[in-house]
């Protein structure tokens, strides 16, 4: 898994832009520099482009995350398969 977040390579590009070399700001932020490169050049980030993907939509999983944290409070926390069949529906 990456050591760096968005955030990080926001901070990249900002030095960048602010004038110092992308291998600098890579290193400054701990961002790998292909990385910065590819942001620069127009990449969108991994989130983004496999949001597609996903099958829950973000407020679908939101909804499914407030339901489990409910259920848990009432002490009736769901099954693996309970959440499963939930979120097919």
């Amino acid at each position: 898994m990456a050591k760096y977040t968005e955030d990080d390579i926001i901070a990249a590009i900002a030095h960048v832009r602010g004038g110092k070399s992308r291998r600098e700001a890579s290193r400054i932020c701990k961002v790998p520099e292909s990385t910065l490169r590819a942001r620069m050049k127009g990449a969108k980030p991994h989130a983004v482009t496999r949001a597609g993907l996903q099958r829950l939509s973000p407020v679908q999983e939101t909804h499914l995350a407030n339901w489990v944290i409910s259920q848990a409070s009432l002490g009736l926390a769901p099954s693996f398969n309970q959440v499963r069949i939930f979120a097919e529906r």
